[in-house]
C-alpha cells in the first residue's frame, strides 16, 4: 500500500512539472519560463525519477528474498526422501508420498 502511495507521489510530481511547464503564470513577458519555475520543473522531474528507482529498487530486494519455486520443490524432495529413508515399513513409505 505504501508503495502505491509513492508512485502516485512520482506521478504527481510528473504532473506538477508539466504544469508548470504549461502554465502562462510561469512565464515571463516574451513567453520563456522564468528561471524558479524552470528550475521547480526540473526539480520534480528528477525527483520523481530517483523516487521511481528507489522503489524499484526496493521491488527487486522484496524478489530476491521470496524463494524459487524450484529451491522449495527441492526442499520438498529431499524432506519427501528423507521421510522415505526413516520409515520402517513400504505402508510408513507411502504415507511420505513419495513414488
Amino acid at each position: 500500500m505504501l508503495q502505491l502511495i509513492g508512485w502516485l507521489g512520482c506521478l504527481y510530481l510528473v504532473v506538477k512539472a508539466l504544469e508548470l511547464a504549461a502554465s502562462s503564470s510561469f512565464r515571463d513577458e516574451n513567453g520563456n519560463m522564468k528561471t524558479t519555475a524552470m528550475a521547480a520543473a526540473v526539480l520534480a522531474w528528477f525527483g520523481a525519477a530517483g523516487f521511481a528507482l528507489l522503489f524499484l529498487g526496493q521491488g527487486a530486494a522484496l524478489q530476491t528474498l521470496t524463494p524459487s519455486t524450484s529451491e522449495a520443490d527441492d526442499l520438498s524432495a529431499r524432506i519427501r526422501q528423507q521421510c522415505i529413508e526413516l520409515s520402517q515399513t513400504p505402508e510408513e513409505a507411502e504415507k511420505c508420498g513419495g513414488n
